[in-house]
Formats: C-alpha cells, structure tokens, sequence
C-alpha cells in the first residue's frame, strides 16, 4: 500500500488541498502521520474517486436488498408487486458496476485493523461476507478463489451495537484495515439472505484486492443474465 500526500489527494480528487483536510476531520478519509506529515492511504483514495465517478442517487437499503433477494432467484416480501415487477426489469438491464453502485447504502460499512486475537473475537460478532465467506472452500471454489488467504481478515454483518464490537475486539479504525464490520440496516428481516450468492458476490466487489473483487463480479454478472 502506498501512501499520498494532502496535495498528491488533491490532485487525484479535482479538489483544494483544504477540502482534502475537511474530509480528513468529517471521517471520510483516515490520515496516517508520517514523520511530521500527515498522509492518505492510495486504496482509500482510489474508493472515493470510483464514488465521485459515479454521481446519482442511490437505492435505499430495503429496495437494495430486496433485489438482491429476487437475483438470488427467490420472490421478495420487501417490496410490493408493481416495485418487484419494476425492480426486475431494472436487473436485467444492470451490469454488475452498476447494481454494486446503486446498492451501496444496503449497509453501514465500518473498516477496522484488529489483531490476530482481534480479529478471532470479532468473528464471534458477525456473519460471514464477502473474503470471510470464501474462507469456506466450497464457497472459495463456486467464486473461483480457491487458495485466497482469508485468516488474516475478517468481513462480516452484525447486529450488535458497534460500540460493544470495538471495545470487545479493541478494533481501531482504518480505512485499509483488515476487519470489515456491515452494521445490518433496522427493521428490515435480512438475516435469512446473508451468505447467498448475491450478497457474498456485491461485497466482494469492496474488496481493494482486484482478483477479489473480479470474482465478484463475475458472479454478478452470471446472476444478473439469470433475472
């Protein structure tokens, strides 16, 4: 992982170095003191610029997972009939750049680093997505990433409060880091739907690894010629 400087951020982003700074203490990027500067990861910048390069809105998180409840090949009770019709038809025109854009507020994401034992603790807390989910080879065999080293990260949803998940895992937040928490949205039954093909394959496509998130979408995009 490289590392860039407020100016280098700049430059990438179309934005002043000021902005870089104002994103810096809103949360949406993680500085990294290097020496007496302050830096930004080029994997974090490279997620914000592939949002920027894709204004519009976004679906909420019910209409979100309900197509991926009818990608999966199952009806959906989340959504009404003449949504569910619509919803159709919308897949079926989607490549899988798109769906994975356009459900990005099906979950909070939360990115941590843990330690080993860390990391051991929060897997306790979740349920497996995305490179935790391939850790099962059967799993790791159906998305072509049979062999990818998955036990030194962690990826998954929760119910828990996430305040409770960071001081019983001491999970310190980084924007590269090696644990992803996905706070499950409230008031929507989604739980039945965590580990499907359709919901391992979108957070996959997160993922800053290019075979993984390759292989999601190549499962994406067999599920969406499906619909």
């Amino acid at each position: 992982m490289d590392f860039l400087t407020t100016v280098e951020v700049a430059q990438r982003l179309g934005v002043s170095p000021r902005e870089v700074r104002r994103l810096a203490t809103t949360g949406v990027l993680t500085p990294v003191k290097i020496g007496t500067s302050w830096t930004f990861s080029d994997t974090e910048v490279y997620r914000l610029q592939r949002q920027a390069r894709h204004p519009g809105r976004l679906w909420s998180a019910r209409t979100a997972w309900a197509a991926l409840e009818l990608l999966g090949g199952a009806s959906t009770e989340l959504i009404d009939q003449p949504r569910r019709s619509r919803l159709l038809a919308r897949l079926r025109a989607l490549e899988p750049q798109q769906l994975h854009r356009l459900a990005g507020k099906r979950t909070e994401v939360h990115r941590f680093h843990a330690s080993d034992r860390g990391l051991s603790r929060l897997s306790r807390f979740v349920s497996p997505t995305g490179i935790s989910a391939v850790a099962d080879q059967a799993t790791a065999q159906r998305f072509g990433l049979a062999g990818v080293a998955s036990e030194k990260r962690v990826d998954g949803y929760t119910r828990v409060d996430l305040t409770i998940v960071v001081e019983k895992c001491r999970l310190v937040p980084d924007a590269a880091g090696n644990a992803t928490v996905r706070q499950l949205p409230e008031g929507l039954a989604v739980d039945h739907l965590l580990g499907t093909a359709p919901v391992v394959a979108i957070d996959l496509m997160d993922s800053d690894a290019v075979r993984e998130r390759g292989s999601g979408r190549d499962r994406l995009k067999e599920l969406l010629d499906g619909v």
